[in-house]
């Protein structure tokens, strides 16, 4: 479906020209009709008016008026005879109800203004009552899903999203909890798939990636609000040779009290442990250790050259906090191995270790409540 647009300019307070109306066209001539909207006193239905013109190609490639002349010039035994094919004629037809159309609905337009031609059969899905939509929705339920679908994908690409806002306002506070709850079902049951498709992916890429695209997800392992404000965010460290600088996975932000938080990545597949110490102790993994002397560095860094990092950001980075998102607890297959994780992540000052199971454990029973709220 093409949407058309009918642009219109004031030529009075009782007139406005609108666009031409081709009814024939070729390479070199045309017919058209130009018409004309009107406040018709004597009869408001008859609102428009026009001109039929024959045109052909200029010089410059542009149409212009074969003969300017009008019926009454005409001498006795003369006359015009203008043949339109039925497609032709057809095309006039729908033109020209589209105008007593937009007469019908606005009036006589003032001043320049442009209207966008909405088809009948949407017009008429959007006069539909209640009760109507409900019944025609439930009689072919996959339908109304798949419509509501691509209305949905509409909303989130429009631009100017106000007029949704102002009409979603206008609905009573039951259908919007009740849309809410939908819209974060769907968010978590795609984040729950893509962890159920590559909980065994070890490229650290895909999962900045996803973190990215869905901040909410790291805002699990916090026990306040935060604001996403950087990926891959600078925190110092270079040479006078321009090298060496270091960039944190993600800058986070507590949203109550501006405190900066520091939150750096491996993957699912990275070990937490490594080979046993003695006596069912288990070694953290190098990888593990790495990631946590990364971090802490990062926040050294970080610290040192506050300065010249707060200079436009408003940030409190008096010892940032720091997260660590590694592995996965399905590593630890038996009590010693858990035993050993647990007291190593259990004391270190202002670095916590998250694996990712954790994190969308956390998503499932959200998803849980949600789901007690509005059943699938």
């Amino acid at each position: 479906m093409s949407l058309e647009k009918i642009t219109t300019k004031s030529t009075s307070n009782n007139s406005a020209n609108t666009d031409d109306i081709i009814i024939r066209q070729n390479t070199l001539t045309r017919l058209i009709f130009r018409p004309q909207l009107v406040n018709n006193d004597n009869n408001t239905k008859a609102s428009v008016h026009g001109t039929f013109i024959f045109q052909k190609k200029g010089k410059n490639e542009t149409w212009q008026t074969i003969d300017d002349s009008t019926l009454a010039s005409l001498k006795k035994s003369e006359g015009v005879k203008l043949f339109l094919h039925a497609d032709e004629l057809f095309k006039f037809y729908q033109a020209i109800s589209k105008l007593y159309q937009l007469y019908t609905q606005h009036g006589l337009p003032q001043g320049n203004q442009t209207f966008i031609n909405v088809s009948s059969k949407l017009q008429e899905v959007a006069n539909l009552s209640d009760d109507d939509i409900n019944q025609l929705i439930e009689t072919g339920n996959d339908v109304g899903v798949k419509a509501l679908l691509r209305l949905l994908k509409w909303a989130g690409n429009v631009k100017d999203i106000k007029p949704i806002i102002d009409q979603l306002e206008s609905l009573d506070k039951s259908s919007l909890q009740h849309l809410h709850t939908i819209s974060g079902i769907a968010t978590l049951l795609d984040a729950l798939n893509v962890w159920k498709n590559n909980s065994t992916n070890s490229i650290e890429e895909f999962w900045q990636d996803q973190f990215t695209k869905r901040s909410f997800l790291l805002e699990q392992i916090f026990s306040y609000p935060v604001l996403l404000i950087k990926e891959k965010a600078y925190m110092g460290g270079k040479s006078i040779f321009n090298s060496g600088g270091n960039y944190c996975d993600f800058l986070y932000q507590n949203a109550l009290t501006s405190s900066a938080i520091l939150v750096e990545i491996k993957t699912p597949m990275t070990p937490l442990l490594g080979p046993i110490y003695r006596n069912g102790v288990y070694n953290a993994s190098t990888q593990l250790t790495g990631a946590l002397l990364q971090v802490l560095d990062y926040r050294k860094s970080f610290g040192e050259e506050v300065r010249n990092l707060r200079k436009n950001d408003d940030f409190d980075l008096c010892e940032p906090p720091c997260k660590v998102v590694i592995g996965n607890t399905s590593q630890l297959n038996d009590p010693d191995k858990k035993k050993s994780f647990e007291l190593f992540r259990r004391h270190f000052n202002g670095v916590e270790i998250v694996t990712y199971d954790e994190i969308f454990v956390r998503l499932s029973k959200i998803l849980t409540i949600l789901d007690h709220c509005c059943p699938r």
